[in-house]
């Protein structure tokens, strides 16, 4: 378990081996120089790497303990505010020949299954949306059900996975798979829960309809699967299901919706509003296909395709419609939580619309995400902040957002290393992503590599069919990199123009890598009077460095509520 995290295995053996020789005990400059290799002048009420993987550290040795740990004879463990480890002895295991093998009633197999992406085996893509869906459906529906731990494995669902290997990676002993075949009439879902260890057929079943039954399908394959689980292991209850729609059209229009909102492309986000309004015409009483409706228009305003008083209030109010439809959507209070940090500037209110989302539905890993990037990692929280990504990415590694608030967080404090490798990663998969090529960017500028950074952003500025960030990111790095004239060029470019927005926080980023700080603070109070939303990260952005001891940027913090 910690054979992939070079740092953590540092930071553990220091610790110890300082323990055991009985040296003075540690602190937290120590510990910065000799593990982190920070130079002489490090101050760590300014750098706080040491806290953050002295709480990663905690957090791993615990699942280390419940996991490959669990029979060890004695136990490592860090307690609250010390970097001094202090050692215990564990309880003797039960001997294995004590357990009975079987998968339906071992107690590693009685609380944890993995799904595997369903796998199109349509012959065009036209309806890879749905097997996109139903995967999702069915993380959903298995992680509301109490006791049970659900992995979740990366893959394209073009290739046929190594469940036996996949099962010991995630420490499962079963693995729900399964295919989606479609003709031009027929819908043909198999699935499947198989033993990891011998790749016995535990549950299987074949549903078959008609292609527009969409919604009801999916509902009944996961309300089928934890009924089978319940059945198999006694655990928990089959979760309630969200209603399906009783219009046909608002069934596939909704799927095709949050399959575009997944892209988060500029075309791609359009072309989701579009679908997602036409279901919600379809049928108004559709509750899911308003609240996803609701956080595609947030996410207009975030990538600055319009203005945020265009959107921001109509996704409040589908927000709204969403929990009249259906009061037991979590979805729809994370999206009025968005709305409240994003364009209210109101923390407190999207605190109390996030515990509303994480009393419905405590495994969403939609919510865990958003709260920790517009409510956590704002207020200067960046350790918890990351706590929350590597949760919601246990839930759901298919949600690429969460790889971006991670490696952004990652970036702020100082870790450009981890930063870098959590991006590479995610090229691995998505490798035309614009997103993660702006994040690369940004993390290459951070360290100073400004003709990586700028080579970056170029290209994010390419895929991202022409996103305002992209330029204004572009313009700033060829500042700091001495090429003025190339980013006074660029951001004359940024300036608004007829039918086009551009958000008044990327002009600014421009005018900071020109050195125009006056005009870079008017634009960001000008930003703050249009309610751009990541005005709220102000706090962690390095780019804002030169003008954090400013008095107007201290007013504009306090504006937003964030600590100045």
């Amino acid at each position: 378990m910690f054979a992939q995290s070079a740092r953590l295995s540092s930071f553990l053996e220091v610790v110890v081996e300082t323990a055991l020789d009985g040296r003075a005990e540690l602190n937290e400059y120590a510990i910065g120089v000799d593990v982190f290799g920070r130079g002489r002048n490090f101050d760590q009420r300014i750098d706080p790497i040491v806290r953050v993987y002295a709480g990663r550290l905690r957090s791993k040795l615990r699942d280390y303990y419940e996991n490959e740990g669990a029979a060890d004879p004695l136990e490592i463990y860090l307690p609250a505010r010390t970097y001094t480890p202090a050692f215990r002895p564990r309880p003797r295991p039960v001997p294995a020949e004590a357990a009975n093998p079987s998968w339906s009633t071992s107690a590693q197999a009685s609380n944890s299954v993995m799904v595997v992406p369903f796998t199109n085996l349509s012959t065009t893509k036209e309806h890879e949306f749905f097997a996109t869906g139903l995967t999702q459906e069915l993380i959903h529906a298995l992680t509301r059900m109490k006791g049970l731990r659900v992995a979740v494995a990366l893959g394209t669902g073009e290739r046929e996975p190594n469940i036996r290997e996949l099962g010991n990676q995630f420490n499962v002993q079963a693995a729900l798979q399964g295919t989606v075949r479609t003709t031009r009439k027929q819908l043909r879902v198999s699935a499947e829960l198989v033993a990891v260890a011998d790749g016995t057929v535990l549950w299987s079943q074949i549903y078959q309809s008609d292609l527009y039954e969409i919604i009801p399908t999916q509902e009944k394959i996961a309300t089928a699967i934890c009924l089978a689980l319940r059945l198999q292991i006694g655990i928990g209850a089959a979760p309630d299901m969200r209603r399906a729609p009783a219009n046909h059209e608002a069934q596939q229009l909704y799927l095709k919706g949050l399959y575009q909102c997944s892209k988060k492309t500029a075309d791609d986000l359009k072309q989701s509003l579009e679908y997602l309004s036409r279901a919600t015409v379809a049928d108004p009483t559709f509750g899911s296909a308003h609240a996803a409706l609701a956080e595609a228009l947030v996410l207009l305003a975030t990538h600055g395709e319009h203005p945020p008083r265009d959107v921001m209030p109509q996704a409040r109010s589908e927000a709204r419609r969403a929990l009249e439809c259906d009061p037991m959507l979590a979805g729809s209070h994370v999206s009025l939580g968005l709305v409240a940090a994003l364009y209210d500037y109101n923390p407190t209110a999207a605190e109390t619309e996030f515990a509303r989302a994480f009393e419905i539905n405590p495994s969403s890993a939609s919510a865990l995400h958003w709260y920790g990037a517009v409510c956590l990692a704002p207020a200067g929280r960046l350790d918890e902040a990351v706590t929350f990504y590597e949760r919601a990415r246990e839930l759901d590694p298919l949600l690429r957002r969460v790889v971006h608030s991670l490696a952004f967080a990652l970036c702020a404090t100082g870790r450009t290393d981890a930063a870098l490798e959590q991006l590479r990663d995610a090229l691995d998969v998505e490798p035309d992503d614009p997103i993660t090529h702006w994040l690369l960017g940004l993390v290459y500028e951070t360290a100073l590599q400004f003709d990586k950074a700028i080579e970056e952003f170029e290209r994010a500025w390419s895929l991202s069919s022409g996103m305002a960030y992209t330029r204004g990111a572009l313009a700033h790095a060829y500042g700091m990199a001495g090429q003025t004239g190339r980013a006074a060029e660029i951001m004359r470019e940024l300036r608004p123009r007829a039918g086009r927005y551009v958000p008044p926080i990327d002009i600014a980023i421009a005018q900071l890598g020109l050195r125009q700080y006056d005009d870079a603070l008017s634009t960001m109070e000008q930003a703050y009077e249009e309610r751009c939303p990541w005005l709220v990260l102000l706090n962690i952005d390095s780019r804002l460095q030169p003008i954090r001891l400013a008095p107007r940027y201290k007013t504009l913090l306090r504006n937003l509520g964030l600590p100045a």
